[in-house]
């Protein structure tokens, strides 16, 4: 062969692969749902135009009638245009992050968090000395242990997260504390009702299974599920929870899908998630779930409509 053959034949091969690599594409793209609703827009793009079919091999010259619905799946100058799913899927998660900057407007809080404030002087000084890995934890940090947390256990839903959010930054005083203010005696078996058939049965299980976390979790029974899915002995020693960032937001997911206060509805069965998922704005619901009841529930609302609004959430 000669060089002008060499060339002519490798452009062949260039132009052959080509071909093969876009109907390859082809065949991707008719795997998509709205493959049929753009074929039929490119239809009636041609006929209102005056051109023919590129396929113009068959020799049936019948004219099938075209779908009278808009070709909506179309852009203004009649292009298709081929979006990988994975493609989408990052556009959206990107659109609907959880970042400092984020989290710092809808809550209004630009200041250090986790102070240990609100709990009174001697309150927050003890928080100081005792929980320094919590105390004005690095933001960034905390973020990133957030996310990890919600991927893990599938908190993952705009409307999902945004919940979340609410409820986390109220059960924590404005992210002020990852343990109850108050002492805990008013838990005591002596002191409250229900506080025997939730563990509670000794003199001192009170202060000792108090709240802890971003959802504050309480009684001995919510520690010992928890130390059996976490695979840590915190009812030996429950103050690993607030002293630890990762298992504070952990432990509030882990309540958040598994130990939630409604059960019968919706078959929820302790899984806030499946609440949201049928009654996304219904936040009065999902603080029964947390809380038992109402306490707050302005606050949380007001925090859910502040992340609502600048997702721009329906």
């Amino acid at each position: 062969m000669t060089q002008g053959q060499i060339e002519i034949h490798e452009k062949v091969q260039k132009l052959e692969q080509r071909v093969m690599d876009w109907e390859k594409s082809k065949e991707k793209i008719k795997k998509m749902l709205w493959w049929d609703d753009v074929a039929k827009g490119l239809a009636k793009l041609n006929q209102t135009n005056g051109t023919q079919p590129e396929n113009t091999n068959t020799t049936d010259t019948k004219v099938t009638p075209i779908d009278s619905a808009s070709p909506a799946t179309l852009s203004a100058d009649g292009k298709a245009w081929f979006i990988h799913p994975v493609q989408i899927i990052s556009i959206v998660n990107k659109k609907y992050q959880i970042t400092t900057d984020f989290l710092e407007k809808v809550m209004n809080k630009t200041e250090k968090w986790f102070n240990g404030k609100g709990g009174g002087k001697t309150f927050e000084e003890n928080f100081i000395l005792n929980y320094p890995d919590i105390y004005q934890i690095d933001k960034t940090l905390f973020v990133s242990l957030l996310n990890s947390s919600l991927k893990k256990f599938n908190i993952t839903t705009p409307y999902q997260k945004a919940h979340f959010l609410a409820q986390c930054f109220h059960e924590s005083a404005g992210f002020e504390s990852t343990l109850e203010f108050s002492s805990g005696i008013n838990y005591e078996p002596d002191v409250h009702k229900d506080a025997i058939k939730n563990g509670n049965t000794k003199k001192g299980d009170g202060p000792k299974y108090k709240g802890r976390g971003l959802i504050q979790l309480t009684w001995k029974n919510n520690y010992i599920k928890f130390s059996k899915y976490e695979g840590v002995d915190f009812v030996a020693n429950p103050d690993l929870i607030a002293q630890n960032m990762k298992y504070s937001i952990d432990v509030s997911c882990w309540f958040w899908r598994f130990n939630g206060d409604i059960y019968k509805k919706y078959n929820a069965n302790g899984d806030i998630n499946i609440l949201i998922d049928n009654e996304k704005d219904n936040v009065t619901l999902v603080t029964k779930a947390v809380n038992g009841g109402r306490n707050g529930l302005e606050h949380r609302i007001r925090i859910f409509n502040k992340i609502k609004e600048e997702w721009e959430l329906e």
